[in-house]
């Protein structure tokens, strides 16, 4: 039992790993509760039995089923689908996201400022080294602003894209199209399985496991900007992708649209992506500079150009890996090993779902970094997110930094290899669910990035100090020595069909940096410049990363300089904060191990 100032937590540890239906035999007790953490209620108080303002909401209350023709609700989890969706009811009024979103609404798909870097972060910041472009940069951004672009240039297709009625015959030939079919009407009342077990904690309405029904809520629910890029995403995946990838898609978008908002975000996110990932694989899409010169291998005019294009396409694709495996390992994996080793199953599969947003929304306002998968920032249930890293032992974190298992779930590293689920190994506090960090819920993701963004609060700069380890740990994948060695060693590899001609693109751009080195550089090939030795198996980071900063992918190198407070020479000696600055301040500096001593 962990107790503070607003909630008593009691952690069960089950004998059997079983879905219980309620803590309690009593039916008497209601099966679920939302409780109001502003006030303790009592069984006998009035507001007990008043659901309004979302105080209160139990198993029991009825939801509104939009398609009910075919609802079996004979099983007894079918009832947590009915909550989910009245809960969503009740905290319908969502502030517009700081991040694209579908649903919710976003002011533009472009990259906003960089926010600033709170002093809490400023190890972590200083540990990235990539700049501020690639910082922001992720492909599915990249996407948004090409099909903003498209829609400006093309009204009648924006108007076609808004006809709900283009969109359910688009709906329907996708689905005729990915399960080979042969009529229209067949497509519409096509059924895809999906795995409901005695460990699926909510059965749905079996009208939403038909990928049509599916397809439409997601265009229902979506807004105006969202239901033309949909229409448009799914024109595309009609035209480009084969029905083998086109019925694995719909069965991960029909796993996901009939659950929460949260989940219908991350369907949407998925089919957008892929439908401009498979418009840039195929063969039909107009040619770029950068395709030309894979084909022909150079000989254009504008061979630097067009190699330059090519290597940034294959950085971006390689760093959108990257991010991800990051995020894997820093936050979702260790997250999931928690509650797996505690027992707490829910949170356990709902970390991917749900968890996730609170630590991606760290990650954007705390560095200013964003991912391949945006966050929901209006997230309504807090579950699957935990304070992890102070609730599991120390040596956990040796285990997931551990270079050769970059991005590889826990059940593949070694050390947790045989871990029983509730067996309690690994933990030193099991009752941190919910709380993130300690002793905090935010209820919401976007009051982490509230807290963050709060610079006078002396409490919210307290909770930021619980953050500081989550954003130094993921930063440790983005150091220079880390970050650098992946992505040469990655694309020179070309194992990756995005990354072939990597390596006679660099060559080419080698000779233009060798150029502007003005003598410096004398290596005759990039592979002689980037690797130490002549089997070419050891690289060179302090030459690889030069090259690099020259392509603008990471800061260049900073010079030692001596920090005033220590007298001696460091990497990272920067100018203090202040509360309000007045003159010349520039001298006011200190490095970062003096900064954390004195505050």
């Amino acid at each position: 039992m962990r107790q503070n100032e607003q909630s008593v937590t009691f952690v069960l540890v089950k004998q059997k790993r079983k879905w219980w239906d309620s803590l309690s035999v009593d039916s008497a007790f209601d099966k679920f509760l939302r409780p109001d953490i502003d006030s303790w209620l009592d069984e006998d108080d009035s507001e007990y039995e008043d659901a309004e303002d979302g105080a209160l909401i139990t198993w029991d209350e009825q939801a509104t089923v939009s398609d009910g023709e075919d609802v079996d609700d004979s099983h007894p989890r079918f009832r947590m689908w009915q909550w989910l969706k009245q809960a969503e009811k009740s905290d319908s009024d969502r502030p517009v996201s700081e991040v694209f979103d579908a649903i919710d609404g976003c002011s533009s798909s472009k990259c906003e400022d960089m926010p600033k870097v709170r002093s809490e972060f400023k190890a972590a910041a200083r540990t990235v080294c990539l700049t501020s472009y690639w910082l922001t940069q992720t492909k599915m951004l990249h996407y948004l602003a090409r099909m903003d672009a498209v829609l400006r240039e093309d009204n009648s297709l924006r108007e076609q894209l808004m006809d709900p009625c283009y969109f359910d015959e688009l709906a329907a030939a996708l689905v005729q199209h990915a399960y080979q079919l042969q009529d229209i009407e067949t497509a519409r009342s096509q059924v895809t399985i999906i795995q409901q077990d005695e460990q699926t904690f909510m059965e749905i309405p079996p009208s939403l496991c038909r990928p049509y029904n599916v397809l439409k809520e997601l265009y229902n629910t979506v807004k105006d900007e969202g239901k033309m890029k949909l229409a448009y995403s799914l024109q595309l995946l009609l035209k480009h992708e084969n029905p083998d990838g086109l019925m694995a898609k719909l069965h991960e978008v029909t796993d996901r649209v009939p659950c929460c908002n949260s989940a219908k975000k991350q369907a949407f996110n998925m089919l957008f992506t892929h439908a401009f990932r498979c418009q840039e694989r195929s063969h039909q899409i107009a040619e770029t500079d950068s395709v030309r010169f894979m084909r022909t291998g150079g000989g254009l005019a504008s061979d630097e150009l067009a190699a330059l294009d090519h290597v940034r396409g294959c950085f971006a694709d390689f760093l959108d890996d990257h991010k991800e495996r990051a995020f894997v390992t820093a936050f979702v994996e260790p997250s999931r090993l928690y509650f797996y080793t505690i027992g707490d199953h829910m949170s356990f599969e709902l970390v991917g779902q749900h968890g996730i947003n609170w630590y991606l929304v760290l990650i954007h306002a705390g560095l200013g970094m964003t991912l391949p998968f945006l966050p929901d920032y209006n997230d309504t249930f807090e579950v699957g997110v935990a304070d992890f890293w102070l609730g599991l032992d120390p040596e956990v974190w040796d285990a997931f930094a551990d270079p050769s298992r970059f991005g590889v779930d826990f059940h593949g590293r070694p050390a947790f290899k045989g871990i029983e689920f509730g067996g309690g190994r690994f933990v030193r506090d099991p009752s941190l669910s919910s709380e993130f960090p300690s002793g905090v819920q935010t209820k919401y993701p976007r009051n982490v990035a509230y807290v963050i963004s709060d610079e006078k609060s002396t409490r919210c700069a307290a909770v930021r100090r619980g953050f500081t380890l989550y954003l130094e740990r993921f930063a440790h994948f983005f150091a220079r020595d880390f970050l650098v060695k992946k992505a040469f060693e990655t694309m020179n590899s070309e194992t990756k069909p995005e990354h072939a001609g990597f390596r006679k693109a660099l060559s080419i751009l080698y000779a233009s940096f060798k150029r502007e080195s003005e003598g410096i550089v004398t290596e005759a090939t990039v592979e002689d410049f980037c690797y130490r030795d002549e089997y070419f198996t050891e690289l060179d980071i302090a030459n690889t990363e030069k090259l690099f900063a020259w392509l603008g992918f990471v800061k260049g190198p900073k010079d030692a300089e001596t920090c005033p407070i220590c007298c001696e020479l460091k990497l990272d000696v920067e100018v203090l904060e202040h509360w309000e600055a007045a003159g010349d301040i520039s001298s006011h500096r200190m490095c970062a191990e003096c900064s954390r001593a004195y505050g």
